[in-house]
């Protein structure tokens, strides 16, 4: 029963936080006169994604490779098609057209890595040390193409409202 009951205080803390992040980020995108969608794809994505680098990080450390790998995997399927699909069920997304012709290649490519790196069943450091070098790329790459003057220039309504600190 305790277990539920830190199961429940740990949800509401993420929902919490997540939402103070995506606030956060949304105040720093119009501080900064950066597009949200950069803001997204970067401080919040990343943000995001701390609850799975820690779960998958203290169990490759303990020995638990298996929770590691099926954590980066299920959680990047729940993304996928839980987050979206609910939140699109909520209200249709729009959805950017750079982001569209850049961030959906690279999920593609990213999914055909894992394929790759997957196939002799271990993921060596070799092939970890490639994937957050690619990621630094990426970051990057994106950083640059979504900070244009064009990008930003596109009214973003769902930080209109936002008070900038």
């Amino acid at each position: 029963m305790l277990a539920v009951v830190w199961l429940v205080i740990g949800l509401v803390l993420l929902v919490a936080a997540g939402d103070r992040l995506v606030t956060s980020a949304g105040r720093l995108a119009l501080r900064l006169g950066m597009s949200t969608v950069v803001i997204g794809a970067t401080v919040v994505a990343f943000g995001t994604s701390m609850p799975e680098f820690t779960v998958s990080l203290l169990s490759a450390l303990s020995g638990s490779e298996g929770v590691a790998a099926g954590n980066v995997i299920g959680s990047n399927i729940a993304n996928v098609l839980l987050v979206l699909g609910i939140a699109s069920i909520i209200t249709p997304l729009a959805i950017h057209r750079r982001m569209l012709r850049f961030d959906v290649p690279i999920l593609l490519a990213v999914t055909a890595w894992a394929l790759v790196v997957f196939a002799d069943g271990e993921v060596s450091r070799i092939e970890g040390i490639a994937s957050v070098v690619m990621l630094l790329v990426f970051s990057v790459v994106q950083l640059k193409w979504f900070s244009s003057p064009e990008v930003q220039a596109e009214p973003e309504p769902e930080f209109e409202g936002l008070p900038v600190p």
